[in-house]
């Protein structure tokens, strides 16, 4: 969960795109719901359409992409690291890939650290 909400969060935070406010208020919208109204309709989806019924993958599969909480905390923290260190990486030739390994991830460190707590105590 962790290792993909980690982009997610980076590209909500970092890039300008069109449809990213509706992306981040449907982020939010399903902070706002309670885990059964997800829960249940995703494994039912994930059942008929992967022929997965009757086994626990449909539960867990969903969960590696991340929850919204996951990726609401981290975009939150993202956006507290200037934009200057990722210019700085792009002038020093780095793609976008490269500039999330090489310098966001080791500055977002905390956020990962409690979004890591977060996915193990939940």
């Amino acid at each position: 969960t962790v290792c993909s909400s980690v982009p997610v969060a980076y590209a909500l935070a970092k890039f300008r795109f069109r449809g990213r406010k509706t992306a981040m208020i449907m982020v939010i919208s399903t902070m706002m719901l309670p885990p059964q109204v997800i829960v249940i309709p995703m494994y039912l989806v994930w059942a008929q359409q992967f022929h997965l019924s009757g086994s626990l993958w449909p539960l867990i599969i969903p969960m590696a992409f991340g929850d919204a909480y996951s990726i609401f905390l981290l975009r939150q923290f993202l956006l507290t690291i200037p934009k200057e260190y990722v210019e700085s990486a792009r002038v020093d030739g780095c793609g976008e890939f490269r500039t999330l390994l090489k310098v966001i991830v080791p500055m977002a460190k905390p956020g990962i650290a409690a979004v890591a707590l977060f996915q193990f105590f939940y």
